[in-house]
């Protein structure tokens, strides 16, 4: 009994490593998005515009984890989302929508997890004066775990 409930903590702290794993595929797409601003170029104008952009990102990873709460897996989706910029992408304002499906086997075939991910996040950034910048994320996470034990 005491060998099944270890078992079953291992298990959740391999899933709860999973959905972090998971969470923070997503924050790196929008980070990404979020420090590649435009800057102008020899030539151009640097012209107070509202830029609007509609842009997606697919994401597939693979996992694997050695020892007695090992897992083999992948997961696999995309990132849409939608921006407001101004002044060439300095101050920008944006959200997204991350879908993510998860598939993991354990070691020995003791179980399969499959995690449904969808991630809404809202991010911005403001320059500042003196060459600062502030950036903000804030992201919801709603993940529908199912998982399948053989004895």
């Amino acid at each position: 009994m005491q060998n099944a409930v270890k078992q079953d903590e291992e298990m959740i702290g391999a899933i709860y490593n999973l959905i972090h794993d998971i969470t923070q595929m997503s924050c790196n797409i929008i980070s990404h998005r979020m420090f590649s601003s435009a800057v102008v170029a020899a030539g151009d104008e640097d012209e107070k515009v509202l830029d609007k952009s509609l842009w997606i990102a697919g994401t597939y990873g693979t996992n694997t984890q050695k020892g007695f709460a090992g897992y083999k897996g992948h997961a696999a989706g995309g990132t849409i989302g939608f921006d407001i910029g101004s002044d060439n992408y300095k101050d920008l304002v944006g959200i997204a929508y991350t879908k993510l499906d998860s598939k993991f086997k354990s070691n020995g075939s003791r179980a399969n997890t499959n995690i449904d991910s969808h991630i809404v996040t809202l991010y911005g950034q403001k320059e500042l004066p003196k060459n600062f910048m502030i950036q903000a994320m804030f992201a919801y996470n709603h993940n529908i775990v199912k998982s399948k034990s053989t004895v």
